[in-house]
């Protein structure tokens, strides 16, 4: 059919009003998903303390005051413990707030023990502290590695920010096989899935000792492609280790314990085991990490692990 000039004229205003129409409707999509996430930058501090085996469930031997005066200096945002005995949380606690680095008034801080046989009768396991209160906690018991350590994955939200959410962990140092796998990769694998759960429509940090170095094959699930290096390859995982960016040793970072056997892969030759990972897809921005010396101001070492820090901008929905 022929179409008149005027017809023709109305009909291709209406298709352009149309395309006009259309590319607003994908302007104001992006836009509108672009407000739906508040960009937050987050400091965190990560330390295994040795609670029981170096101190003795001791909280009057420095270890209270040197922890207290690190995260104060360090204008830490989260804190996350392994290997803390409950009356050394509790000290912590009182010492945090002595130190004005959190109201008296606020929720902030959470413990989930792992064993009841330990640290001179105290129970003993983990530990998170935040300077904004923390919303309700969820303990997450790791598969079994038949002792009696039960090891667990400790989580909370912030109150005012719910859906972002701060997390600890402690990983077994069990090759054992169970159930045709390794345990340590076993209780690896449950923890990176809770880890995506929480960052599927929320954001998470976590923050702990994997017993693992980032170039063991275990971990391959949870570094990101991005992160691979000469140092820590074959990745396929979703998550950036906050100090995988580090000049001295690409991919692996700073290493956080005295031990060298068996040996890292990296120049210094002391392993890494001690990690906080943030997922890839929320990061906004740089990051950045460090391992810092021990303190040897608690009667002796503070601690048989280095503390970790690190700083993050996440995309938080």
């Amino acid at each position: 059919m022929r179409l008149s000039p005027r017809l023709r004229t109305l009909l291709i205003s209406a298709s352009v009003l149309a395309i006009a129409a259309a590319g607003t409707l994908v302007a104001m999509s992006t836009s509108q998903a672009a407000a739906d996430t508040t960009d937050s930058s987050y400091k965190v501090w990560h330390l295994n303390i040795a609670g029981n085996t170096l101190h003795d469930g001791s909280t009057t031997n420095g270890l209270i005051e040197n922890f207290t005066k690190s995260i104060v200096n360090r204008d830490i945002d989260f804190v996350a413990m392994n290997e803390v005995c409950r009356n050394q949380y509790k000290a912590m606690q009182s010492a945090l707030i002595d130190a004005g680095w959190v109201s008296n008034s606020v929720s902030f801080s959470r413990f989930a023990s792992a064993r009841s046989d330990s640290c001179n009768g105290y129970e003993f396991g983990n530990a998170i502290f935040s300077r904004h209160p923390l919303g309700t906690s969820a303990t997450h018991t790791l598969p079994s590695d038949g002792r009696v350590e039960k090891r667990n994955m400790l989580c909370a939200p912030l109150e005012k920010q719910p859906t972002m959410r701060f997390c600890t962990t402690h990983i077994t140092t069990s090759n054992e096989v169970i159930d045709g796998e390794k345990i340590n990769t076993t209780q690896l694998r449950f923890v990176n899935k809770k880890m995506l759960e929480y960052n599927k429509d929320k954001a998470a940090i976590i923050a702990g000792d994997f017993n693992a170095q980032p170039s063991y094959g275990r971990m391959n699930h949870w570094y990101s492609p991005n992160a691979d290096s000469e140092y820590n390859g074959n990745n396929s995982g979703q998550f950036r280790e906050l100090d995988d960016t580090d000049k001295r040793c690409v991919g692996y970072g700073e290493h956080t314990t005295a031990g060298t056997n068996p040996p890292s892969p990296c120049p210094d030759t002391h392993k890494k085991i001690d990690m906080i990972f943030a997922h890839e897809d929320h990061i906004v921005g740089s990051y950045s990490g460090d391992s810092l010396a021990i303190s040897q101001k608690c009667g002796g070492p503070c601690s048989d692990h280095r503390i970790v820090t690190g700083t993050v901008t996440l995309a938080v929905p």
